[in-house]
């Protein structure tokens, strides 16, 4: 029998809406409005489509849509969906990059805490991004 996961959202910012600051919690942020400020711990974010961020970023689990302008580090997972246009660097150790995306800044996969525990002579892996892949451009 499948496991239903059910994610509850704790904070939104809406379209339309404009918010600065410094953001802290447990669970889901999903941010679809403009955000600039940082945010410094959460479970998981969420930058929607029309989502428009100037942050650091710090999640277990990060998954952006829109834009995002500055670090971004995921404790686990970091997909970056064809929508979405981000201008920093990126560090998590496990990364999804979809077609179409826009990503220019340093990449770094680390190993996750428990391989960190297990091994600390692992090494990370680094790489410098400036891509942009598009489809039309792909099939040619």
């Amino acid at each position: 029998m499948a496991r239903e996961v059910i994610a509850v959202v704790n904070s939104v910012i809406g379209e339309g809406a404009k918010f600065s600051g410094e953001l802290e919690l447990d669970g889901l942020v999903r941010i679809d409005g403009d955000f600039v400020g940082s945010i410094r711990r959460a479970d998981k974010v969420l930058v929607g489509k029309s989502g428009r961020v100037k942050s650091s970023i710090k999640a277990r689990v990060i998954i952006v849509a829109g834009s995002v302008v500055g670090d971004i580090y995921a404790s686990e997972v970091l997909e970056i969906l064809s929508t979405a246009f981000v201008i920093g660097n990126v560090r998590a150790p496990l990364m999804l990059v979809e077609s179409g995306a826009v990503l220019h800044g340093l990449c770094e996969v680390i190993p996750t805490p428990s391989e960190e525990n297990k091994n600390n002579n692992l090494e990370t892996s680094i790489y410098t991004v400036d891509w942009h892949s598009n489809s039309s451009q792909d099939k040619g």
